[in-house]
C-alpha cells in the first residue's frame, strides 16, 4: 500500500445555482379562481360585519348613558331652578340682574351654563366682580360687586368726536368710565372733573390720562383724610395743563399741583385750623407755593354769590395784595393786610 504525502478529502459542491434550487423548490399550487374570490368576499363581509357591531355597541351605549343622564338631571323636575339669590352693593335691581343674566325660574340647573351667566353680567361698566354658584338641588346664588362712582367727568372732546362733547360719566377711583344706569340721589352730589384730554372714550375700561389720575387722586385722598369737615369739592378744573383748579359749595378756589397731592392736603388742613381760629374763611388758595403760600381771605360781610360771580369769569387765581395772607407749613408766622 503506497502513501502519498497529501490526503484526498472528500468536499461538498453545490450541485446547482441558487436561481435553480429557487425553481426546484416552488410548491406549485393552483386553486380555482372562483373559491379564491368568494373566500375574499367572506373576508371582507366578516370584517365589515365586526366593525358595524362595534360602532352599533358603541352608539348604543353612549345614547343609553346621554338617556340616563337625561332622565335623572337634565330633566329631572327635581333640579328646576325655584329660587335665585342675588346678593349686590350698589344700585343694579335685581329685575336688572336677572334681565342681563337670563336666568329664570323654571330652568333646569344643570343646563344653566354658569360661565356664561359670569360674561353677561361682568360686560356690565358698573361691575366690578361676578360669582354666580349652583346651590342644589334647585338654586342659583349670584353675588355681585359694584363700582362705586366718585364724580363726574365731562371730558373735552377732539373737534373729531365734537358729538360727545357734552356727555356726562361717571368714573370710580380707578379710572373707569361708567354707564348710569339708575341715577340716585348721591350721584347728584358728586363732584364734576373737567377739562381733561381723553383720546378714546370707552365705558367699563380705565381712562390713562395723566391729569385725570392726578384728580381721583385727589379726591381719594379727599376722602380718606376726611377732607370734607373743612370743604366739600364741588368741581375739579384740568384745562391749566400743569394745575388742578378745586372750587369748594363756598366757592373757595383752591389750586394744586399734580404731584405730592398729601402733602398739599396736609398744608390745607393746616391752614383751614388756623383760618377757624382767627375767625376768617379762605377766598382762594394756591397750594403749588410750598413755603409762604399765597391765600386770598374773604372780607367780613361780603356776600359769597356775589363774590363767586365774580370770580367765575377770571380763568387764574388773582391775589389782592389788602386781602393778602402768607403762611408758613407749620403757620406759626401769619401776617394779613387789610
Amino acid at each position: 500500500m503506497k502513501l502519498t504525502g497529501k490526503c484526498s478529502r472528500n468536499r461538498n459542491f453545490r450541485a446547482s445555482s441558487i436561481r435553480q434550487r429557487k425553481q426546484q423548490h416552488v410548491l406549485d399550487v393552483r386553486m380555482r379562481p372562483k373559491r379564491t374570490q368568494q373566500l375574499r368576499l367572506w373576508k371582507g363581509y366578516r370584517a365589515f360585519l365586526k366593525t358595524t357591531m362595534f360602532v352599533v355597541a358603541i352608539a348604543g351605549l353612549i345614547y343609553s348613558f346621554n338617556a340616563l343622564i337625561n332622565l335623572l338631571f337634565l330633566e329631572n323636575p327635581a333640579y328646576a331652578i325655584t329660587q335665585i339669590n342675588v346678593q349686590t352693593d350698589g344700585t343694579l335691581t335685581r329685575q336688572q340682574i336677572l334681565e342681563k343674566s337670563g336666568i329664570k325660574e323654571g330652568n333646569n340647573l344643570f343646563r344653566t351654563n354658569l360661565a356664561e351667566v359670569h360674561s353677561r353680567l361682568a360686560r356690565l361698566t358698573q361691575v366690578e366682580s361676578v360669582e354666580v354658584r349652583r346651590l342644589f338641588p334647585n338654586q342659583i346664588a349670584m353675588k355681585i360687586t359694584e363700582r362705586v362712582p366718585i364724580a363726574w367727568v365731562v371730558p373735552r372732546i377732539k373737534p373729531e368726536n365734537a358729538s360727545k362733547a357734552s356727555r356726562l360719566y361717571m368714573v370710580d377711583s380707578s379710572g373707569v368710565l361708567l354707564e348710569v344706569e339708575a341715577m340716585i340721589p348721591h350721584y347728584v352730589s358728586l363732584p364734576i372733573i373737567k377739562g381733561a384730554e381723553i383720546d378714546q372714550i370707552e365705558l367699563g375700561k380705565p381712562i390713562v390720562e395723566p391729569g385725570l389720575k392726578s384728580a381721583l387722586q385727589l379726591l381719594d385722598l379727599y376722602n380718606k383724610k376726611m377732607m370734607h369737615t373743612y370743604f366739600n369739592i364741588e368741581s375739579i378744573d384740568l384745562s391749566k395743563g400743569y394745575s388742578m383748579l378745586a372750587i369748594d359749595s363756598n366757592y373757595t378756589e383752591i389750586l394744586f399741583a399734580r404731584n405730592y397731592i398729601s402733602k398739599q392736603l396736609d398744608r390745607l388742613e393746616e391752614l383751614f385750623q388756623h383760618c377757624n381760629k382767627i375767625g376768617r374763611q379762605p377766598a382762594a388758595i394756591n397750594l403749588i407755593v410750598e413755603r409762604n403760600m399765597p391765600v386770598i381771605l374773604r372780607r367780613p360781610g361780603q356776600e359769597i354769590i356775589r363774590q363767586a360771580a365774580a370770580q367765575e369769569s377770571h380763568n387764574t387765581l388773582s391775589f389782592e395784595p389788602e386781602a393778602n395772607l402768607k403762611l408758613t407749613p407749620s403757620a406759626s408766622r401769619e401776617r394779613i393786610r387789610n
